[in-house]
């Protein structure tokens, strides 16, 4: 994991902006809708200290079950992309 995603990020801001983090990051939904609302008006020097609390919402797991789907559309574009231009080929 990047030394970015680790929670102890989070003690580098001031309270009550870390106790938010802390407490978003440990699932409360209510307080990641909160840190979500503030992230506009904070400075940009404190935004990095958030990324821990948002990582820990993401549902990670499915990313590979993710990617194969992404794959194979990708995959399927391309062959409905030949299929078209060899049929407009075939008519010109």
């Amino acid at each position: 994991m990047h030394a970015s995603l680790r929670l102890s990020n989070t003690s580098k801001l001031a309270d009550p902006l870390k106790t938010l983090a802390i407490s978003a990051a440990n699932g409360s939904i209510e307080d990641l809708a909160k840190l979500h609302s503030l992230i506009p008006d904070l400075p940009e020097a404190q935004l990095r200290f958030f990324i821990p609390a948002l990582y820990a919402n993401l549902n990670t797991q499915e990313i590979p079950a993710l990617r194969r789907q992404l794959d194979t559309k990708l995959s399927d574009s391309g062959r409905n992309h030949l299929k078209c231009h060899s049929r407009v080929e075939g008519i010109i």
